[in-house]
């Protein structure tokens, strides 16, 4: 588990526990799942360790609980408490075995599996990482210390991570952070030059039944490839997270010009059918050209091909930026979206952020839109 241990970050409680699991998974198999579904460790205050380190088979397992004697149980358990109460879900099958060790892995290690089940890791570490974020600043302006080379020390992120030493003083031209770009669809980043390649060069919207085929050549890119999980996923595309990471379906939407620019689409577009149906007729070919290229051929014979750099999408100018910021928040919070947008131009001069949370709150339509399309969901 030392790969772990380096990786994780999230004190080595929840490594050493990991650990334990698979060696019971060794041991037992997936029918210990009592003793998988335990707490969910998120951090070791103090140094503290599990009670126990050695397990000898046919033992029942017992968990240090890192948050203290107070501290919440974890997902897994929640799920069993939810079980075991009067009228509680059953478990179906033995796949539910399976998820107490599953989750317990989310927070130490890789999460890209999730992408091709659609399921909620990818979930889970955007919301670590914005938890990390609040605790580091309080941590901060409480007057904690951290060492002035994590970054680039001997034992710091970029050794750690990537083998080498940063390189902090390079120009500021030079540092991925500068050249960042947004997302004009509510999809993967390497679905985005192919659907602005569709919406801009191709007759959409096709119809699902004059379509004989599809054939989709993406180059192997790291902003069009299709080895990413989920990308090159065949159909059925049952969540919303997997038909956004779909080359295929993301491409069907577009060829029949669904709003693929709202995320609302995506998680209701469960029920496009013709979407799921015109999917199934596209064929993902990856490449060694420069370029995304398009080829349709239609039922009478008629093809359209269609090729172009595309990379621009991916670098709207400023006034782009804020026209889809107001359009996108103007759907929950109303017309506060104008003047939310130019407060946020201001951020740097504003004392506090009390200013920009007032004008954050969603206005009661937007509110009420939001609970209906979640009760449909639902």
């Amino acid at each position: 588990m030392e790969g772990i241990s380096k990786r994780g970050g999230l004190g080595a409680a929840a490594d050493v526990q990991l650990a334990e699991d698979v060696r019971h998974m060794h041991a037992g198999g997936l029918g210990r799942d009592e003793q998988l579904g335990g707490d969910l460790p998120v951090a070791a205050p103090g140094g503290q360790q599990p009670e126990h380190l050695e397990f000898p088979a046919g033992e029942p397992a017992q968990r240090a609980r890192p948050g203290g004697p107070l501290s919440e149980p974890g997902p897994a358990a929640q799920i069993r408490q939810r079980r075991a109460q009067p009228g509680g879900a059953e478990p179906v099958g033995d796949s539910h075995r399976f998820l107490p060790f599953a989750l317990r892995g989310v927070p130490v290690s890789g999460f890209g599996q999730g992408f091709v089940a659609g399921s909620m890791e990818p979930y889970l570490h955007a919301g670590f990482a914005a938890r990390n974020g609040l605790l580091a600043a309080g941590l901060a302006m409480s007057g904690c210390t951290a060492s002035p080379n994590s970054f680039e020390g001997p034992y710091g992120f970029f050794r750690t991570y990537g083998g080498e030493d940063g390189r902090i003083p390079a120009e500021q031209a030079d540092h991925a952070v500068s050249r960042l770009g947004t997302k004009r669809f509510a999809a993967c980043l390497q679905n985005q030059e192919t659907l602005a390649l569709i919406l801009a060069r191709l007759p959409v919207p096709f119809s699902v039944d004059t379509v004989a085929r599809v054939r989709l050549l993406r180059p192997s890119t790291a902003n069009n490839g299709v080895a990413s999980p989920g990308v090159g996923a065949e159909p059925p595309y049952t969540t919303m997270l997997q038909r956004q990471m779909s080359a295929r379906f993301t491409a069907a939407a577009a060829l029949l010009r669904r709003p693929v620019d709202d995320i609302r689409y995506f998680e209701s577009a469960g029920t496009d059918k013709h979407a799921a149906e015109l999917a199934t007729r596209i064929e993902l070919i990856p490449t060694d050209d420069a370029t995304v290229r398009v080829e349709v051929d239609l039922e009478d014979g008629t093809k359209f091909a269609v090729s172009d750099d595309m990379s621009s999408v991916l670098y709207p100018t400023s006034a782009e930026i804020r026209a889809r910021f107001s359009a996108r928040a103007g759907s929950v919070i109303g017309s506060a979206a104008d003047d939310v947008a130019e407060v946020i131009v201001q951020l740097d001069q504003l004392p506090g952020v009390s200013t920009l949370m007032a004008l954050l709150r969603p206005a009661d339509s937007g509110l009420e839109d939001s609970r209906q399309r979640q009760d449909g969901v639902n």
